[in-house]
């Protein structure tokens, strides 16, 4: 039975849900997603600095970080890809890099395709210098279009629609724990998800009627995080002797004779 439930409710391979991840982002609703997501996060990345930049996503087309002002910018995706975006090849859950050297970390939709998001996201703080960034990006299961893929992951075996519904208060928790301060918060795309290019172009208003109003119900988030670290200050260890112990001499060794009596003998 829990194998049954596995294969029709769990998160696919990423051999099976990169092709048709793609295959859905360049659709009219996934092609609309792709531009809120991309320009909401180009406002992003022009205040975020550093000498190295980190994207893990799904899509191995997807280039987010193309207005970065960080020098740096790579990719790592388990499949192969055609070098441009990805560079190498890894899993997410165990990237080959070292602890504390990327200074922001842009994870986008990995979590909820991911079969362990929290030890993927422990993966990715260990990779995040002190004080460095980490990008959240993912869909929002409290919106119409969260409400959508859910119904269709109980009707259709569709890989692209098999994803975790993760609550944003639940990665702000396990941000937290991680020792990151979320800073923002953002959602976006308010429009209804009907796969209908006239539709989703004529409706665009409601991405501007949304920002102020309908919030809550944006169809993705973005969280950014600041890995927070204390500094560990030594405490130096303090040498000074006590106070003396009756019987024992801590100063200059007394004489067992006192001076009259030498002085007497040597005459």
């Amino acid at each position: 039975m829990r194998q049954w439930l596995e294969r029709w409710f769990g998160v696919s391979d990423i051999e099976e849900l990169a092709p048709a991840l793609e295959e859905w982002l360049e659709s009219p609703l996934g092609s609309s997603l792709m531009r809120a997501e991309q320009e909401m996060l180009d406002t992003a990345l022009s205040y975020l600095f550093g000498y190295h930049l980190m994207q893990l996503s799904p899509d191995r087309r997807a280039k987010l970080y193309g207005d970065s002002k960080i020098n740096h910018c790579f990719g790592l995706h388990p499949l192969a890809t055609d070098g441009k975006v990805y560079t190498a090849m890894s899993e997410f859950e165990h990237l080959p890099v070292a602890d504390e050297s990327i200074d922001v970390v842009l994870l986008h939709h990995i979590l909820e395709f991911s079969k362990d998001p929290h030890r993927l996201l422990r993966e990715a703080s260990r990779v995040t210098t002190p004080h460095g960034y980490m990008v959240v990006i993912g869909f929002n299961p409290y919106s119409i279009l969260g409400v959508y893929r859910q119904l269709a992951r109980v009707f259709i075996r569709d890989p692209k629609v098999k994803s975790h519904a993760i609550r944003i208060s639940r990665v702000t928790d396990w941000l937290r724990l991680l020792d990151f301060t979320p800073l923002k918060l953002q959602r976006g795309f308010f429009r209804l998800p009907v796969n209908n290019r006239f539709f989703l172009r004529h409706t665009e208003w409601f991405d501007k009627l949304g920002s102020p109003i309908m919030t809550p119900i944006g169809g993705f988030y973005m969280i950014i995080a600041r890995k927070q670290i204390a500094p560990i200050t030594p405490i130096k260890q303090n040498w000074s002797l006590g106070r003396a112990v009756p019987g024992f001499s801590v100063g200059k060794s007394a004489s067992r004779f006192p001076e009259s009596a030498r002085v007497t003998a040597k005459k």
